[in-house]
C-alpha cells in the first residue's frame, strides 16, 4: 500500500521508531499537524480504536479493508485493492458519518449486549483467518446454549420503546453489523439515527431460524 501511496504523488510517515507506534490515538494526535488524511489499514474494530483521535482532530479517514466482516467498508462499497484505494483517494469525495456513543466511548457501527459479546471477547483469531466471517457463525453456534437470555428496558429518552427477555441487543449506527448482517434494510451511516434490534426467542437455536431476516434487514415486528 505504501507504494501505491508513494506511486500515487502522497508523502507517508514512517512512525515504526516511535515507541507507541501500536496506538493509533497517540498517532494521530503526535502528527495532526503533518498529515492531511489518515490511512487504516484493518476492520471495523481498528477503526473504532482511532475514534477519539479522528474525532477530536478532525482529519479525515480513508478505510483499507483488511477486517473480517469490514461492515463500514461495506457500506460505502469501498473498494479493498490498492490501485482502486489510491484512484478513490484521487477523486477526492468526502462522506461525513454518523457516529454512536455508549459509556462515552464512540462506535461507528455497533454496540451489542449479549451473545455478539461473547462472541467478540472468544472468536480465535486464527478461526478468523481460516473462515472470515463464518468464524463468528461458528462461535455463536459453540456460545449460545451455555448463554441464558437477561432483561433489558429500553427507551428513548423518557419514552418506553419496549421491555425485552433477550438473548441480544444490537444497536446499530449504520447498516451492516457483525457477519455482514444488516439492521435495517434501509439503515445507513448519514441517516442520524441508531436502529436497535433485540433477540428474544424461547429457545436458543430458534435464533437461527431469523438468519435470513438477519440478513435481509427485513422483520415482522418492527417499532419506529
Amino acid at each position: 500500500m505504501k507504494q501505491e501511496l508513494e506511486l500515487g504523488g502522497y508523502h507517508t510517515i514512517d512512525c515504526t521508531a516511535d515507541e507507541r507506534s501500536s496506538d493509533p490515538n497517540h498517532l494521530i494526535r503526535k502528527f495532526q499537524h503533518q498529515i492531511n488524511i489518515v490511512m487504516i489499514g484493518g476492520g471495523d474494530g481498528s477503526i473504532n480504536l482511532a475514534l477519539p483521535a479522528l474525532l477530536e482532530t478532525q482529519i479525515p479517514l480513508v478505510v483499507y479493508p483488511l477486517g473480517t466482516a469490514n461492515n463500514l467498508a461495506r457500506s460505502f462499497s469501498l473498494p479493498s485493492d490498492p490501485k482502486s484505494i489510491v484512484s478513490m483517494l484521487k477523486q477526492g469525495r468526502l462522506i461525513k458519518v454518523d457516529v454512536g456513543m455508549v459509556n462515552e466511548i464512540p462506535f461507528v457501527n455497533v454496540a451489542g449486549l449479549g451473545l455478539s459479546t461473547m462472541v467478540n471477547k472468544t472468536v480465535p483469531s486464527m478461526l478468523k483467518k481460516k473462515l472470515g466471517v463464518l468464524a463468528f457463525i461458528v462461535t455463536a453456534i459453540k456460545l449460545a446454549p451455555k448463554m441464558n437470555p437477561f432483561r433489558a428496558t429500553i427507551t428513548q429518552g423518557k419514552s418506553l420503546i419496549l421491555h425485552s427477555h433477550s438473548w441480544q441487543i444490537s444497536v446499530c449506527n449504520g447498516k451492516y453489523y457483525g457477519a455482514g448482517m444488516a439492521i435495517k434494510h434501509d439503515a445507513s451511516l448519514t441517516d442520524e439515527k441508531l436502529h436497535c434490534l433485540s433477540t428474544e426467542v424461547s429457545k436458543w437455536w430458534q435464533a437461527f431460524t431469523l438468519i435470513p431476516a438477519f440478513f435481509s434487514g427485513r422483520y415482522k415486528k418492527s417499532v419506529s
